[in-house]
């Protein structure tokens, strides 16, 4: 079957067992797969657990898989796009997340597990190598991003292992990594203002913290800003030096001089 949707299909049967090891996943388990290709990685679920719900927008991927898995009676097929999906509606336990997702949406699937985090007990996700390297990051590196804060925030991330690119068809020109999430038991309810600062402090990585701040588009501050502690006491500082700890400090801080429109 030709691939469509920039999605590439996980062949290698070492790889896919190497997937499943992994998960730890058991028979009494409810697993989500985003995205069930030709149906491979789908096989191995439907036989290690007790129900496996395949998201699948691409309607012949759905037939390939159905014809495939037509012995399996555990196994819901919903054809639709996953980011119109209310995960709440469809599982009433938390559920294992287990898929190659469309590498495209990457970013977009991360906030949907975010979105529904109360439905998921964890996710262990293919991504293409470059980007799951954004989800690990630590301060002061290239990969930290905006993306990271907001993840790193909600989401426990580990990497588990690499993937080569061999082990795709068709083969893509980028290695892939997979890497285990799961929602934090720690999650403290923060404003939206607190992850527009966040990008504000990232839309322009050369500035310093406090000039993007001050000028970006999306949120305002009160020139008192540079009141702020941290601006006093180190007016050079660039947002991608500080922890998620240090961020959420200077936010309670400056909150005070956000200016509403």
């Amino acid at each position: 079957m030709p691939h469509k949707l920039g999605q590439v299909f996980l062949k290698d049967k070492n790889a896919i067992s190497k997937i499943l090891s992994f998960a730890d996943l058991s028979d009494t388990d409810t697993v989500v797969e985003i995205g069930c290709g030709d149906g491979d990685l789908s096989e191995d679920l439907a036989k290690s657990v007790k129900n496996l719900i395949i998201i699948e927008l691409d309607e012949r991927c759905i037939e390939v898989t159905k014809e495939r898995l037509s012995d399996c009676s555990n196994v819901t097929y919903i054809h639709e796009d996953v980011l119109k999906v209310d995960l709440s509606e469809i599982v009433s336990v938390p559920v294992k997340i287990v898929a190659n997702i469309p590498y495209y949406i990457s970013a977009k699937i991360v906030k949907w597990i975010i979105k529904y985090y109360k439905q998921v007990d964890f996710a262990q996700l293919m991504f293409q190598k470059e980007f799951g390297q954004k989800l690990i990051a630590v301060p002061s590196t290239k990969a930290y991003t905006s993306l990271t804060v907001y993840s790193q925030y909600f989401l426990d991330i580990s990497h588990k292992y690499h993937v080569a690119k061999t082990c795709f068809k068709p083969v893509p020109k980028v290695d892939s990594s997979v890497l285990h999430l799961s929602p934090r038991q720690d999650i403290e309810a923060i404003e939206e203002s607190f992850f527009d600062m966040v990008r504000a402090g990232f839309h322009n990585r050369r500035k310093l913290f406090l000039n993007t701040l001050k000028k970006n588009p999306y949120i305002k501050f009160d020139l008192k800003l540079s009141e702020a502690s941290l601006f006093v006491s180190n007016p050079n500082v660039r947002a991608e030096t500080l922890s998620i700890k240090e961020l959420k400090a200077l936010y309670q801080e400056i909150k005070q001089f956000i200016i509403k429109s």
